[in-house]
């Protein structure tokens, strides 16, 4: 925050008077983060060791997030072509293992190769 006069002030010094002047330190941190916008603010308390991330909603996660939005993939259904349908790939990550989402198949969708094919039957049939 570029404020160290705030370290030594004595209504900071330890989480009890933090508690009694909570609104002067929320006043303190948001005149810091109001001229930052959410990715810089968290890039800065990462520099300087504190685990920060933006709140991000959906789009930022999928779009402009570099991490999050490798764990989304699109999927197509066939009954509705023009529809992307953005899935979240896996909660968890395996080293070397790639694990790729594949759509459902639609109601029915495979009969007529399971008929024919594994059962042998015929058309007609």
């Amino acid at each position: 925050m570029d404020r160290p006069a705030l370290a030594e002030d004595p209504r900071f010094r330890s989480l009890a008077t933090q508690k009694e002047n909570e609104d002067a330190l929320d006043a303190a941190i948001g005149e810091w983060t109001a001229s930052l916008d959410k990715w810089e603010c968290a890039a800065e308390l990462q520099r300087v060791g504190v685990a920060a991330s933006p709140v991000e909603n959906l789009r930022e996660m999928m779009e402009v997030d570099p991490i999050l939005s490798a764990h989304y993939q699109v999927v197509h259904q066939p009954g509705v072509p023009d529809v992307d349908i953005p899935i979240d790939l896996e909660l968890a990550r395996w080293v070397g293992a790639d694990h790729i989402l594949r759509r459902a198949p639609g109601f029915g969708e495979h009969n007529e190769e399971i008929a024919r094919k594994i059962l042998g039957l015929s058309d007609d049939e």
